[in-house]
């Protein structure tokens, strides 16, 4: 690993202790990010968003194009640990799903967090620290949703590639690794914000 990546692995570590113990935000690279997933039940203006208690309900919603979200596994507890899953119809609505001040991370704001911490390290600490929990995600995939829980966590960006597909970053804890790939808009993510 080269020495600049090093550096701002450690760098990341040290002033994420720092700050998760003030505020619940850090400054990485040129970007300002929330030290949680979003949580929220409601867009910015107060209409409520659905939630989906079964996976054939998040399906249904997708197929719809209409905006869901989702607790992990369905289980209302796992809300206050991981943040919800929404589908990608939450992200784009024009009713706004982040609060005041913030939005949801970009594309270029994830490949610019990257491109600051590195793509991968040896230090777990350095994902757990950013809070990016294990939460996993429902990834559509051949027409179904499938789990995927447990070793990784998906993001949702706010760029769009296709009518169909989006981008969001992942992160695999298993070989400490960090990008950003295309995923179906039916999916369901968790959401990281970025002050405007």
């Amino acid at each position: 690993m080269k020495l600049k990546t090093k550096v701002n692995l450690l760098l990341f570590l040290l002033l994420s202790q720092y700050v998760t113990s003030q505020i619940n935000e850090i400054n990485l690279g040129e970007n300002t990010w929330m030290l949680k997933n979003l949580n929220t039940s409601k867009f910015r203006n107060g209409d409520i968003i659905p939630e989906a208690k079964t996976i054939k309900e998040f399906e249904k919603y997708g197929e719809e194009k209409k905006p869901a979200w989702c607790n992990k596994n369905f289980d209302k507890k796992n809300g206050s640990v991981y943040g919800k899953l929404y589908n990608y119809y939450a992200v784009i609505d024009s009713r706004g799903i982040s609060p005041s001040g913030w939005h949801v991370s970009t594309k270029s704001e994830w490949e610019s967090l990257i491109s600051y911490i590195g793509k991968s390290s040896t230090q777990k600490k350095e994902f757990v620290n950013f809070n990016a929990k294990p939460g996993g995600g429902l990834i559509f995939s051949e027409s179904a949703i499938n789990k995927d829980i447990g070793d990784g966590v998906y993001y949702w960006t706010s760029t769009k590639e296709s009518d169909y597909y989006s981008f969001s970053s992942s992160i695999i804890y298993s070989s400490y690794y960090i990008d950003v790939y295309e995923y179906h808009n039916s999916s369901g993510m968790y959401i990281r914000c970025v002050k405007d």
